[in-house]
């Protein structure tokens, strides 16, 4: 298998950290991340990762230009292609492809790209975040200290072809599709690189 070309998200939110776990989980301090914000960054990606932030990278991406060469549409082109994404927190919101709670007066359109359905800081104000331990299937049995910033909530799964990796408290925290990695925790605030090692080998 040839090494993952990755990219990260670089229009808001933990991008720089998204980086560093990269790098680690690759266990080469010099290996190659593209911050990821035009067109021409995103060509030769293998791996892209959507980090958690506001809603304004998700309205960034989902204005409607009249040129066929934007960001999104590239990103939605090169899923098409086979491109592997991580997405964790609010970039859970922009891959989903049901979006709960929308108002008109705030309205964005997400990328559709795995079938769940998602509201957005379902868990409350950032006071009320939160961390827990997380036992997540197919990565090795020890837990994993899940961080929950004004999280994101899956609310269901729509399909068949997505699993489900991890619960807490009975709500879905993780789930994947053959492309997909998306979880509404942010795994590049912890020093365990399982995740990310996980994405990187799919």
């Amino acid at each position: 298998m040839d090494k993952p070309i990755v990219g990260v998200l670089a229009l808001q939110g933990d991008f720089r950290e998204h980086v560093v776990a990269v790098k680690r989980a690759m266990n080469n301090p010099n290996y190659p991340v593209t911050l990821v914000k035009t067109v021409e960054d995103i060509l030769p990606i293998t791996h892209l990762i959507i980090p958690g932030g506001e809603s304004t990278v998700m309205n960034k991406l989902s204005m409607v230009h009249q040129s066929e060469d934007n960001l999104r549409k590239m990103i939605l082109k090169k899923y098409e292609e086979g491109m592997k994404i991580l997405g964790t927190c609010a970039g859970v919101i922009l891959i989903s492809t049901k979006i709960e709670g929308n108002s008109e007066n705030d309205p964005f359109e997400g990328l559709g790209l795995i079938d769940i359905s998602t509201a957005r800081n379902a868990y409350g104000r950032q006071v009320d975040s939160f961390e827990a331990k997380l036992k997540i299937k197919d990565i090795n049995p020890v837990e994993f200290h899940g961080v929950f910033i004004r999280a994101p909530q899956i609310l269901s799964v729509n399909s068949p072809d997505v699993e489900i990796l991890a619960k807490h408290n009975e709500r879905i925290v993780m789930v994947k599709n053959q492309q997909i990695l998306a979880m509404v925790f942010h795994p590049e605030l912890t020093e365990d690189y399982r995740i990310h090692e996980y994405f990187l080998a799919m």
